[in-house]
């Protein structure tokens, strides 16, 4: 056992399994289409119909963006105090 045989050895398992992963396709289809179908299908878009209303207005989503740049100035690990929650993890059997 030399080092080429083994890597000769490697190489071949590694082409045996991606033999078996093309043989597979890796994607499943309904039906058996070519390639060349696949990729004439349409993207399918969903409509929308008549006017939609936002979830937030403009002034929130700013609200939000501020307060998520707060937080993650504002935040740092060693001021928490983890006995605080210790009530919550002992065992009282």
């Amino acid at each position: 056992t030399t080092l080429a045989s083994l890597e000769a050895s490697l190489e071949s398992d590694k082409k045996k399994e991606e033999s078996k992963a093309a043989k597979k396709g890796g994607k499943k289809r309904p039906h058996n289409i070519t390639e060349e179908e696949v990729e004439n299908v349409a993207e399918v878009k969903p409509e929308t119909k008549g006017p939609q209303m936002d979830i937030y207005t403009k002034e929130e989503l700013e609200e939000l963006e501020k307060e998520d740049l707060y937080d993650e100035d504002n935040y740092d690990e060693e001021e928490i105090d983890y006995d605080d929650f210790d009530e919550y993890y002992d065992d009282e059997n």
